[in-house]
């Protein structure tokens, strides 16, 4: 359990064992969001300044990671899209998410 983090309580779970089987298995990210409840539906675009400190803020090891942290990051933010997305409801953000993955 990691407590005090900007997201609050974490804590990180043992992954099922479909999970563990499928480990060696890439897998690309394709999208990033950043969902904020309580807002009528809108989206915009978000910039790669803007993603990597909000990604860095999220974080609970770049600190620790060091320059290799920081290289996964930069490559990561220079390669996959960024939306923020606001929603009042579950199906608002739903829409929103449909929408953001098919104009990717």
């Amino acid at each position: 359990v990691l407590e005090g983090t900007p997201k609050g309580t974490i804590r990180h779970l043992v992954p099922d064992a479909a999970a563990l089987a499928a480990m060696d298995v890439p897998a690309k990210p394709a999208l990033i969001l950043f969902p904020t409840f309580g807002y009528e539906s809108a989206t915009r675009d978000v910039a790669q300044s803007e993603v990597f400190v909000r990604l860095t803020q999220a974080s609970t090891n770049y600190v620790a990671m060091g320059e290799r942290g920081f290289d996964a990051l930069t490559a990561l933010v220079q390669g996959v899209p960024a939306r923020a997305i606001d929603y009042p409801d579950t199906d608002g953000a739903i829409a929103l998410v449909e929408a953001a993955w098919a104009a990717r």
